[in-house]
């Protein structure tokens, strides 16, 4: 039973083995290979580049949104006093009325 097992491994990596190689890059000849990897290279090349300039572009997107948050909140806390301010000239204008009927 050992022996069966064995076997039975030996034959499971020499199949590993197999699939691991394509029949189709070992059959071509070594001029076609070297081309194809000059061209994978390239294209990997190519691919990082674009991936690189993404990042770049996502960087500098996520640079104009901290800039335009940091308007926002600005811009909030400036909304904020004129409402406080408003409602300061408001009141006043209330007692101004009120103090007008009283003298009336």
């Amino acid at each position: 039973m050992k022996t069966f097992y064995t076997l039975l491994l030996v034959a499971f990596i020499g199949v590993q083995d197999g699939q691991a190689q394509s029949v189709q890059y070992r059959t071509m000849p070594r001029q076609e290979l070297e081309n194809l990897e000059l061209k994978t290279v390239k294209d990997f090349e190519n691919a990082q580049d674009k991936a690189k300039r993404a990042e770049s572009r996502m960087k500098d997107a996520k640079k104009s949104y901290d800039d335009f948050k940091k308007q926002y909140r600005q811009f909030k806390k400036e909304a904020a006093e004129q409402k406080k301010a408003l409602k300061k000239v408001r009141e006043a204008l209330k007692l101004r009325d009120k103090l007008k009927k009283l003298s009336d």
